[in-house]
């Protein structure tokens, strides 16, 4: 009887030093630990274009970093899952990422919509997600505890407009978009303009589907309603099928559309006279030196932001070197700021930055110049 109840006893005993071993904190990371950092990036899909830019760019920082010794000592890793331009898909890779590979943060997020699902998922893993080429949009992309955005609010960008629509005298304004957060602000904040401007209410227009567009009942409306000038948020084939059609029914309306409309017409066989005289919003420029960085390695220009996706590399590494748990590293975020190559990153109370360098080009015998 006493035999059993010391066996017992013994059995306990080792029991609660298992349970009390195993719930120890995991030992602080060392020099030999490398920072992992996980990728949700759209490399097929509708925004595979902004994806590989992204990409590459994050591995120019990487690459940079390890060759210069790491950050206190550690190198970089970076696993990279494909969205493909789906929110399901870009919900399935984040998970992959926080619970398989176990990366310390997350970067990525192409398109609003394929990256608002990732907000709640980086507050219920405590992981640190940031969107180096997203802004922050009222109504839906919207940081939250754990994720940042290096990208000033949208409506900020867009009223960047303002001038130049008072100055050309624009009286009446069309917003033709896709059916998002991002098309819908676009929207809501030229409408805010027009309405400064004492130009009265724009014609809102918006599409469900990308690149499955024909267009010509839309293009009729607005020339029946007599729209002089035309925002287009279009990517994919649809601003060539728009601009198309509006020359079919011989309307031409001044056309106002960001870098990524230009896309649409690098193909040899797209009709680029159909570009002529549009206005482009471009927030996606990088800067002289990192241009020439990305385009000696990949001989091909820095599109897309290229510059903020490698900027963000650098954040995040340094933001997890400081830190010895991920359930930390956004807090960090949220505090600091951060020195990169390409300019220093701080995060306002809105876990977005206050300014991004916008410029409004012309398309004039086939190439962007700046507007006069």
């Amino acid at each position: 009887m006493y035999k059993g109840i010391w066996i017992a006893i013994v059995v306990l005993v080792a029991l609660g030093a298992w349970f009390a071993y195993n719930k120890k904190e995991p030992a602080a990371p060392t020099a030999d630990t490398p920072i992992k950092i996980g990728a949700v990036l759209s490399l097929t899909g509708i925004a595979a274009d902004f994806g590989e830019a992204a990409k590459k760019s994050m591995e120019i920082a990487v690459d940079e970093i390890n060759r210069n010794g790491g950050i206190s000592g550690r190198t970089v890793t970076l696993v990279i899952e494909d969205d493909r331009t789906d929110p399901k898909a870009a919900i399935s890779a984040f998970k992959k990422l926080t619970d398989v590979d176990k990366v310390d943060a997350v970067v990525g997020g192409i398109f609003d919509f394929a990256t608002i699902p990732l907000l709640p998922l980086a507050d219920s893993a405590k992981v640190a997600f940031l969107a180096p080429t997203e802004m922050r949009i009222e109504g839906g992309l919207i940081p939250s505890e754990h994720s940042f955005v290096m990208m000033p609010d949208f409506s900020k960008v867009i009223r960047e407009l303002k001038t130049y629509l008072a100055q050309n005298e624009t009286k009446k304004l069309a917003v033709v978009h896709f059916k998002s957060v991002f098309g819908t602000q676009i929207a809501t904040t030229l409408s805010e303009v027009m309405g400064e401007l004492g130009r009265g209410p724009i014609v809102d227009e918006s599409y469900n589907a990308i690149g499955a567009n024909d267009f010509r009942t839309t293009v009729a409306k607005l020339k029946q309603q007599e729209v002089d000038t035309v925002f287009l948020d279009m990517v994919d084939i649809d601003p060539v099928t728009f601009l198309s059609r509006a020359r079919e029914l011989d309307y031409h309306p001044q056309v106002i559309s960001y870098y990524g409309f230009t896309d649409s017409f690098a193909a040899q066989d797209r009709d680029k006279s159909l570009l002529e005289g549009a206005v482009i919003l471009d927030w996606e420029s990088s800067s002289p030196r990192f241009s020439e960085l990305y385009e000696k390695r990949y001989d091909t220009p820095a599109v897309h932001s290229a510059e903020k996706s490698y900027m963000g590399i650098y954040v995040v590494a340094n933001a997890v070197a400081a830190t010895e748990k991920r359930e930390e590293v956004a807090a960090y975020l949220a505090s600091h700021s951060f020195e990169t190559p390409s300019g220093t990153v701080t995060f306002n109370a809105d876990h977005a930055v206050d300014s991004t360098t916008v410029k409004i080009n012309v398309v004039k015998d086939g190439k962007l110049v700046p507007l006069p």
